[in-house]
């Protein structure tokens, strides 16, 4: 990886089809940092994200994940790619028709491991790292959204992944629950892990520090811009982008950012979201 960043665009167009949902994305990511990336609903965040696994080709740009890159990208290569990532969805996306251990199990051997001890040990370890490890044998229908999501956590844990992607991690859960789930993924943090969290809770930038990106209309960026547009609302007119929010400019960072949830709160109930342009 050129200058040792875990992650480098440069000139990167995130596409849907002939839409281009974010133009020109400038984005260095370095190893063991914590990243917030925050837009309000349809701002591209997800589709961004969806880029660094693959989902999402990159067709414009050249893009660096790892030691792969991802605008020539192999799709044979894609899974090997996918094994160095934990991905935290928001809607938790577990087998509703296995336990706990189970559901764990089966990433594991869909991802290559064959050894029964190893496999149970691993499991075992990652349900005791997020505090789950009393449930291991209960059906997701009997958890709450937050002990849910603590076992997608423990999920992306699983193959000790350098870098963890998640994506609206609290959206599902109340403020105290969130609270707790993001303290996790900062605890993961500490540890050494590389984590990138899109959302468009401000308040988590508050309590648990990290690297911010903002999307919003022209760029991925910073808090230099707050004038923040839904690309589905805006699709014949210019893309996102992304810009980074610097330190020196974080007095203004909580009145900026509360305009944007206030948007999004209220676009959400009337807009499509990223998700349904994405997919």
């Amino acid at each position: 990886m050129e200058e040792n960043y875990l992650i480098n665009y440069q000139g990167v167009d995130v596409c849907h089809g002939d839409l281009v949902i974010l133009h020109n994305v400038q984005w260095k990511i370095a190893q063991g940092e914590f990243i917030y990336l925050l837009g309000k609903v349809g701002s591209g965040k997800s589709s961004l994200l969806k880029t660094l696994y693959g989902e999402i080709p990159v067709e414009e740009g050249e893009a660096h994940i790892f030691d792969y890159n991802l605008s020539r990208i192999k799709r044979r290569q894609i899974p090997l790619l996918r094994r160095k990532i934990g991905i935290i969805f928001q809607d938790f996306q577990l087998l509703a028709d296995r336990s706990v251990y189970d559901n764990l199990v089966f990433v594991l051997k869909a991802t290559g491991w064959k050894n029964k001890q190893e496999i149970s040990e691993q499991v075992l370890q990652v349900l005791q790292q997020v505090g789950m490890e009393h449930a291991k044998y209960k059906f997701p229908h009997q958890l709450s959204g937050g002990e849910q999501q603590r076992v997608v956590i423990a999920r992306a844990l699983l193959n000790s992944p350098e870098l963890i992607l998640a994506d609206e991690p609290t959206g599902n859960v109340d403020m105290e629950t969130g609270e707790k789930l993001m303290a996790l993924l900062h605890e993961i943090h500490r540890a050494g892990t590389t984590v990138i969290v899109a959302t468009h809770n401000v308040r988590w930038v508050e309590l648990f520090p990290g690297r911010i990106f903002h999307c919003t209309t022209q760029k991925l960026e910073g808090q230099k811009s707050t004038d923040i547009e839904d690309e589905s609302a805006t699709q014949t007119e210019e893309p996102s982008e992304i810009e980074e929010i610097v330190p020196d400019e974080t007095s203004n960072l909580h009145s900026a950012l509360s305009e944007l949830e206030e948007q999004a709160e209220s676009d959400s109930d009337t807009k499509p979201s990223e998700e349904s342009i994405s997919e």
